[in-house]
């Protein structure tokens, strides 16, 4: 083999070829990655599969990770049982545990708590302990049924006027839901 006239005086020289058009630029491997259940700061709810009933909660971790605990619960026989247990157990009902549903997003952990229990009074059967709805003021009931005439699937952008007695307006004007839920909460005797 005859080498070509550069390389035979000087032999630290190497030859490379490298081409631009790899074929990762076009066969791409990525894990599926389902963000819908990354979402943390979440108030989720979960349907039964068999009639109406449903579980609303809230959690500061990935979603998904609270749905394992909530299947983990029913899969072990655990000395606590749990509200999805025991409807599960008395009715011999499953739960929708792929379409759990996200019903808002909110980072602050006291609006969120104030969002769940909105959502659980909202539920037309709910499968809640009313221990989860202690903090929340029978007063505020009539407000909050006006206010949630509405139906949202989640956590979207939305503007609200309020006209108290007096006349006075107050508006929100692109807001989520859950400040919405504590506005009504917190504001409600400036309305």
């Amino acid at each position: 083999m005859k080498l070509p006239l550069g390389l035979r005086f000087h032999n630290d020289i190497r030859v490379s070829f490298h081409s631009p058009n790899k074929m990762g630029k076009y066969i791409k491997i990525e894990k599926d990655i389902n963000t819908h259940t990354s979402k943390s700061n979440v108030v989720y709810k979960i349907s039964c599969n068999n009639c109406d009933a449903s579980y609303v909660g809230q959690t500061g971790r990935q979603l998904k990770s609270r749905i394992t605990e909530h299947r983990n619960h029913i899969r072990h026989k655990t000395s606590v049982r749990s509200v999805i247990i025991e409807h599960r157990l008395q009715c011999n009902h499953k739960f929708q545990w792929d379409n759990v549903k996200i019903l808002d997003e909110e980072p602050s952990y006291r609006k969120r708590l104030i969002s769940e229990m909105l959502y659980i009074k909202k539920q037309k059967n709910s499968v809640n302990l009313q221990t989860d709805t202690e903090g929340f003021h029978k007063a505020y009931l009539p407000i909050v049924n006006k206010v949630l005439l509405f139906d949202t699937d989640g956590p979207s952008p939305l503007s609200v006027r309020f006209v108290s007695a007096s006349g006075h307006i107050s508006s929100l004007h692109n807001v989520r839901f859950s400040h919405l839920h504590y506005y009504v909460i917190c504001h409600v005797s400036t309305i």
